[in-house]
């Protein structure tokens, strides 16, 4: 992401940053998800993978890129990073709702030994209500910042209503769901079984 880098800091004024340590430190910091995490794929997606996995969050990619939000009103490529994330974000919800955290391909990688469904895709199938608030937020505020629409398709609408839908089902989560999440060895809030109360 170079470019993107280079007009994202003609945007910001570094010389007011001080002392210079500062401004080091805002370099290495600021711009480090465009440095190390972002990729923008052929389909025209954004891939932000969380580091040190090579899996994307969809709750850390949003986190990720929330600081260039007010900076893509005006910056064309940093546009292209968050649509493309949006999208992809949008993409994972439709594949698995109840998933955290996806591969960039199909490729089987993650924790295939958890006791859940599973997907090729889907790096961790933990169910957490703030994996599907995030993106929502995300555009919100993508919206919010730049006015932009175009990533409020068909897709997305669907997507959220996937979202809404899942929210209803799991407030009667005994009553309507079919969702466990096993894992072995790991605190006991980290796993679920079928039949065992929400509050252990």
């Amino acid at each position: 992401m170079p470019a993107a880098i280079t007009q994202l800091r003609r945007e910001i004024d570094l010389g007011t940053i001080d002392p210079p340590f500062l401004m080091r430190m805002f370099h290495n910091c600021f711009y480090n998800t465009l440095e190390t995490t972002t990729e923008l794929l052929s389909d025209g997606t954004t891939f932000v993978f969380t580091g040190d996995i090579p899996a994307m969050w969809l709750r850390d990619s949003s986190a990720q890129v929330r600081h260039y939000i007010p900076y893509s009103r005006t910056n064309i490529r940093l546009r292209q990073v968050m649509e493309g994330l949006i999208k992809r974000q949008i993409q994972y919800i439709q594949m698995d709702p109840y998933a955290n955290a996806f591969n960039k391909e199909p490729n089987n990688a993650g924790h295939k030994r958890d006791r859940t469904r599973q997907n090729p895709w889907v790096w961790e199938r933990k169910y957490e209500v703030d994996s599907l608030c995030y993106p929502v937020q995300l555009s919100y505020l993508y919206w919010k910042a730049t006015g932009e629409t175009s990533v409020f398709d068909g897709e997305f609408k669907s997507a959220v209503s996937t979202i809404i839908d899942l929210w209803s089902q799991e407030q009667r989560h005994f009553e309507n769901s079919a969702y466990t999440f096993e894992r072995t060895d790991c605190p006991p809030t980290d796993t679920f079984k079928q039949g065992q109360s929400l509050f252990f």
